[in-house]
């Protein structure tokens, strides 16, 4: 769902509050942090509700350390543009819940940067499997992968048209031959790299 920035800075309101009642609560620190990151992309991106966030992450190292969504919301906050820093958080919060679905997307992705399919596709296959992931999106990307030619080279944007590109790839077997590309992940030089060498892609030195 949806909301005005006013409605998440209500709950951030509100959360802050029931934080102050039971500084233990996990969820709590989780829904706190998601609508204060909410406010801070809906504000275009403002230092100073960044600066709330920041006091989170403070808070919760203090408050909630070694849990679960302490790891997971440092994983999230750190993003994949820095995979190795991210991972390290990513990598614990799944030891503590291998079976947590909130993890599987940003696995995935850890996975596809580095093109360590075989832990690409277990992942996958065990979010599959959760029957969590809406079908009519893997319906539909379904539909664009039978419609491409052999060793078509498929390039993706975002969420909803990589992952269940990658999850019906790798969870139903089905059009492995397609390269999938996800344009975003391509500011990042190791995903490149990745991909040139398995397209045997050369790049030419500038004159």
């Amino acid at each position: 769902e949806e909301h005005n920035i006013d409605w998440y800075k209500n709950q951030a309101k509100l959360w802050k509050a029931e934080l102050k009642k039971n500084p233990k609560n996990e969820n709590g620190w989780l829904y706190y942090y998601t609508a204060c990151r909410m406010v801070w992309v809906l504000n275009g991106w403002k230092d100073s509700d960044r600066a709330e966030i920041n006091e989170i992450l403070k808070t919760i190292a203090q408050k909630i350390p070694d849990t679960f969504i302490y790891n997971y919301i440092n994983a999230y906050d750190i993003g994949s543009m820095k995979p190795e820093e991210s991972y390290s958080f990513l990598n614990k919060a799944y030891e503590i819940q291998p079976d947590n679905v909130m993890l599987f997307d940003k696995l995935v992705s850890r996975f596809e940067i580095k093109q360590n399919l075989e832990k690409r596709k277990e992942i996958n296959t065990k979010w599959f499997q959760s029957g969590t992931y809406s079908t009519g999106i893997l319906n539909y990307n379904y539909n664009v992968l039978s419609s491409l030619a052999p060793n078509a080279i498929l390039f993706t944007f975002g969420d909803n048209d990589t992952y269940p590109v990658l999850m019906i790839q790798d969870a139903l077997n089905y059009r492995t031959d397609v390269v999938c590309i996800n344009t975003s992940l391509a500011k990042i030089g190791a995903y490149r790299n990745e991909i040139f060498k398995k397209l045997a892609i050369v790049l030419s030195e500038p004159e």
